[in-house]
């Protein structure tokens, strides 16, 4: 008797443990894209769970990292975004990473609903978060967006289990995009017009 009330006890005491979140994969969608100069560049945030089940998101940072050169970070589009967050977007943080937005560097945060936060699907699912949006300013073969681990004292790109408080559940971030960015067609019509006269001044010099 006194073995099954033990035995009892522990099973009421690891239920109410609650279960270890799994991890939570973050990339970028697409992968690589050519755009022209001046054109808008879309690249959407993903989440998606690192094993075979679903798993919960209850908040999420997302250090943003591009060269300021050749993209301009205009701001999120939340069009295709697959859950609407409580609160999001490039917010005031303790590091003043975002008190300026165009050096480079910017952390996205968004927070889930109270009680009710996000799913991130397994592969071959995923969640869109939010769409990030550039100005693409000048040509180049190759410029790369990516996640930055770590910036300042308390900046991390992390996200956060729904059901257990104050648990990361950060997977892999190791995820970049690839933009190429070429001439504005008008300005390629121009070279193509221009090519026949300076062909016809180096005939005549």
């Amino acid at each position: 008797m006194k073995k099954r009330a033990i035995v009892l006890i522990l099973a009421v005491a690891f239920a109410a443990v609650p279960a270890r979140a799994g991890l939570v994969n973050m990339h970028f969608l697409p992968a690589a894209q050519v755009v022209n100069v001046g054109s808008v560049v879309s690249i959407d945030i993903l989440l998606q769970a690192d094993g075979g089940v679903a798993e919960s998101v209850s908040a999420l940072d997302a250090i943003l990292d591009w060269d300021p050169l050749l993209l301009q970070l205009n701001g999120i589009n939340n069009a295709s975004a697959g859950y609407a967050w409580l609160a999001e977007g490039f917010l005031p943080d303790p590091d003043g990473i975002n008190s300026n937005l165009t050096d480079g560097d910017a952390i996205y945060t968004a927070l889930g609903q109270l009680a009710a936060p996000a799913f991130a699907p397994p592969a071959p699912g995923s969640l869109i978060v939010t769409t990030v949006e550039f100005t693409a300013l000048a040509e180049t073969p190759g410029t790369l967006v990516r996640f930055r681990p770590t910036l300042g004292t308390f900046g991390r790109t992390q996200t956060f289990a729904g059901f257990v408080p104050n648990s990361p559940n950060t997977g892999d971030i190791s995820s970049e995009a690839l933009v190429t960015i070429v001439p504005e067609p008008a300005a390629i019509w121009l070279l193509v017009l221009a090519a026949p006269l300076t062909a016809r001044r180096k005939r005549r010099s």
